[in-house]
């Protein structure tokens, strides 16, 4: 986890963000570039996910298959956190506060991500370059969202569950608000 000292933390945000930015112009997608710089930063420690659940991540790129929907850096991002705090066996583990805890952790990452970006969706993110996807300037934009979805992920991944619930919720679609 990022955690331990603020010193400590911020050196492993900034390594996750070298490894995205590395991963990105090396040719991986938004998602995988996210995901696998958290997990090789040990943001999301070690052991507690697989290397191979990076597979998960091929299909989220250009807004899962370039359809422009979820930024896959989002998702990325997301996945991260739930490695971190999602639940082992959903099948039998039903913790008490599951909505008010977890589901608020990431409501508060999608919200602070729409507010540093503009939208959750690829399309919207990159409306600049539809139909001139290729450009060096697209990929600097997109490597800009994956340092973004990383600073968030690891901002979520440490965040206590006790400061979350003392937080607002961003938009929720179950409260109408």
């Amino acid at each position: 986890m990022c955690v331990n000292s603020n010193a400590n933390a911020s050196e492993k945000v900034e390594e996750a963000k070298r490894f995205g930015i590395s991963n990105f112009y090396g040719g991986l997608s938004c998602s995988e570039s996210t995901y696998e710089a958290l997990l090789r930063s040990g943001t999301v420690p070690p052991g507690q996910v697989s290397y191979t659940t990076c597979a998960l991540c091929a299909g989220f790129g250009g807004g899962a298959g370039c359809s422009g929907n979820n930024c896959g850096a989002l998702s990325g991002a997301i996945m991260a956190v739930g490695a971190v705090h999602g639940r082992r066996n959903p099948l039998s583990d039903k913790p008490d506060g599951l909505y008010d805890i977890e589901y608020h952790r990431y409501n508060l990452l999608v919200d602070e991500f729409i507010k540093s970006v503009g939208s959750p969706l690829c399309k919207e993110i990159c409306k600049a370059y539809l139909g001139n996807w290729k450009t060096h300037d697209r990929k600097d934009k997109c490597a800009r969202v994956v340092q973004i979805a990383i600073e968030l992920a690891c901002k979520y991944i440490d965040m206590e569950g006790e400061t979350i619930k003392d937080m607002p919720w961003g938009y929720n679609v179950t409260e109408e608000k």
